[in-house]
């Protein structure tokens, strides 16, 4: 899972997010158990390139990326949508990892 922070050095909420987003880094990164979270931050005016592939129209805009693919965008400085859709897939990711029951135990 990743969570990518687009933002611009100009930007008022960009600004007022940063430390609510690095706390959520350090948050999940150590607690996230055997799901790997991955968080970093864009700059969208060094990074064009990645702004036009990820259609960034304003700042700041949240990615949350899960197998690679863009699973939610949260657009304004919505850090409860973020963390909330973090929960939800971290969740989903531990089940996916969680071993099969085994034909003994279904058995019984």
């Amino acid at each position: 899972i990743a969570v990518v922070d687009f933002y611009a050095t100009w930007c008022g909420p960009c600004i007022a997010a940063a430390p609510r987003f690095a706390a959520m880094a350090q948050q999940y990164v150590t607690s996230s158990g055997p799901v790997h979270v991955v968080f970093c931050k864009i700059d969208v005016d060094r990074n064009s390139d990645l702004q036009a592939k990820y259609e960034i129209r304003a700042m700041p805009t949240f990615k949350i990326l899960f197998d690679g693919d863009v699973e939610d965008t949260i657009t304004g400085a919505d850090l409860g949508a973020v963390e909330s859709k973090l929960g939800m897939l971290i969740q989903y990711a531990k089940s996916k990892t969680q071993p099969a029951p085994s034909a003994a135990s279904t058995a019984a």
